[in-house]
């Protein structure tokens, strides 16, 4: 197994990819070897010195992977309890000539029980009384045929599963099944193992086996084919059916979008353009304020540096090299001084330039940043705003909303009265004022939760029943209600 002895210098054994042992004795040191010879001198005449699986190896694994494989499978099948020697070979096929790897596990049915025991006891007749008496018990004691049988056909399931998740882990599709053609449902013959001998003289089963396998071939070639082919047609009805699906969308016309939405949208463009502008007016003012007398004060200063220049005239001759270097430094300051001074000149005129744009033709400044922050909007809008039929609806659907909003303001500014006038206890307001008494329901409770708000978020509530009304006409009408019915109980209450 592991190429040792009279093995060990032969050329047609030099397919050996790794070997290892394990769970050997103290008296055979790390020596598979001492072990086996051990097991050769004193296990019993009748008795098996060893049991061995020969597992076939994954070739899409390598050397590395195939290792660790085998150590996996030693840890779950055998752990602590066995003494085993395993050895990795990977020949070259004698019909294919590719890799064959496989591997041999060698190991003793004698099952370690932590009894330390001389070589000599080790393998004697086991003593259920006095295990210390007696050599390690086996671990087939007992069993019948059929029982080794189902043993064996347990281990085949454990093997191909191990095999299987190196496989998937090591992301190869392949998988292995320990079933049978026939439990599998496979309708064909078994292939038999040949051996070199059969190959060499080309036997009869030698030509079974290759014909076979030219079948398979076949058979496998003509598969992939047909579906190659139906992936093909399937994938030509996806596209016809995507182009027919593309021709019918451009067909279908465009959902007509309602009028009165399309005159919403539009007031809320004009809306927008209308706070935009007012906006940039409002920049501009205060760009031009912040610029007051900053253009003067900086003509002034370059004009003052200027003239400090003109009359900085160097003298015939110099006195001494300290003076004319006193004196360059001085011009060349004076120089990078004027220029500061008239890049802020010309800045400051600029700015005052861009304020005055602002101010009184804010318009390109507007469409280009509606069109920054609103891409869609403006994209939609821009054909709406050249009717003018939809602008003047759009014009008077904001003079609605305007009017609307001063009748909630007014609404609001009445609430307020009442909360204020409660909050300090007023006249009238108190738990058993008349006033009180004649708010509706709804408003007394609107009132308390309000005056429970801090200072700082009552305007952000004002603000919030402000846009639900503006949202809602509805709700602007019944608390309108609410409010008007509580002026006209206290008018009357005034003049009984």
């Amino acid at each position: 197994m592991g190429r040792e002895g009279k093995h060990k210098n032969k050329p047609d054994d030099d397919d050996l990819e790794s070997v290892g042992h394990g769970n050997l004795p103290k008296w055979a040191g790390e020596s598979p070897r001492a072990f086996w010879q051990a097991a050769d001198e004193f296990e019993r005449v009748n008795g098996s010195t060893y049991r061995e699986l020969v597992v076939a190896l994954p070739r899409e694994l390598t050397p590395p992977q195939r290792q660790s494989l085998v150590e996996e499978f030693i840890r779950e099948e055998l752990g602590d309890r066995h003494a085993f020697h395993w050895g990795i070979h990977n020949p070259r096929a004698a019909l294919e000539g590719g890799e064959q790897p496989h591997a041999h596990i060698m190991y003793s049915e004698r099952i370690l029980d932590g009894i330390e025991r001389p070589r000599e006891q080790f393998f004697k007749r086991y003593n259920g009384k006095s295990p210390e008496k007696g050599g390690c018990k086996k671990a087939s004691g007992g069993k019948t045929k059929d029982e080794n049988v189902e043993a064996l056909l347990v281990t085949r399931e454990r093997w191909a599963r191990v095999q299987n998740e190196h496989l998937a882990r090591y992301s190869h599709d392949a998988r292995v099944d320990h079933r049978s053609l026939k439990d599998q449902g496979i309708d064909r013959e078994p292939e038999c193992h040949l051996g070199q001998a059969q190959v060499q003289t080309q036997s009869p089963a030698m030509e079974r086996v290759l014909a076979a396998r030219a079948d398979r071939t076949l058979a496998v070639t003509i598969q992939k084919a047909i579906e190659a082919a139906q992936r093909r047609v399937d994938r030509l009805k996806a596209l016809s059916q995507a182009f027919i699906g593309k021709m019918t969308r451009k067909a279908a016309p465009a959902p007509a979008v309602p009028l009165a939405d399309r005159i919403d949208e539009l007031a809320d463009y004009l809306a927008l353009i209308s706070a935009e502008r007012a906006r940039a007016v409002e920049w501009g003012k205060r760009l031009e304020e912040s610029l007051e007398g900053v253009p003067e004060r900086n003509a002034k200063h370059t004009a003052s540096l200027k003239r400090e220049a003109d009359q900085l005239k160097p003298p015939g001759r110099f006195a001494t090299s300290r003076t004319r270097q006193q004196f360059e430094e001085r011009m060349g300051a004076l120089k990078q001084e004027i220029g500061i001074a008239e890049a802020a000149e010309q800045k400051a005129l600029k700015s005052l330039a861009l304020s005055r744009e602002f101010q009184f033709k804010p318009g390109p400044h507007v469409v280009a940043a509606i069109k920054k922050d609103h891409p869609g909007l403006a994209e939609r809008m821009l054909p709406l705003s050249g009717d003018p039929e939809m602008v003047a609806l759009a014009t008077q659907r904001l003079g609605e909303r305007a009017q609307a909003g001063r009748k909630i303001d007014e609404i609001l500014r009445n609430f307020r009265m009442h909360a204020s006038k409660r909050a300090i206890k007023a006249h009238g307001y108190g738990d058993q004022g008349e006033q009180w008494a004649a708010l509706p329901e709804l408003i007394k409770k609107m009132v308390v939760d309000f005056n429970r708000l801090p200072q700082a978020q009552r305007p952000i509530e004002i603000d919030r029943i402000r846009q639900h009304m503006l949202r809602s006409p509805e709700a602007a009408k019944n608390f309108s209600e609410q409010v008007g019915r509580v002026a006209g109980n206290i008018k009357n209450e005034l003049n009984r």
